[in-house]
């Protein structure tokens, strides 16, 4: 039926032996700690991030208004061609 040797369906191939390998576990004690945010860092980065925020929201409500500024326009060009 089948010929000697050949295989069907889905073939995998076979992985290497994983025993060989040794697998490096972190370090509990990271080797930067050195390297810490003291807290002064660490407020002046929350303080720059509210600032963004709030530059973000700033112009988020300037769109707004032009937004809704274009849509009175709009239905008052409407109403003045409707009437």
């Amino acid at each position: 039926m089948a010929a000697p040797g050949k295989q069907y369906g889905l073939i995998l191939p076979r992985k290497a032996s994983t025993k060989s390998a040794v697998l490096q576990r972190p370090s509990v004690f990271d080797d930067d700690s050195d390297e810490e945010i003291s807290v002064g860092e660490s407020l002046q980065k929350e303080s720059v991030k509210k600032k963004m925020m709030k530059q973000v929201i700033r112009g988020g409500i300037e769109e707004e208004r032009e937004k809704m500024q274009f849509s009175v326009k709009m239905e008052q060009s409407v109403n003045i061609a409707v009437l």
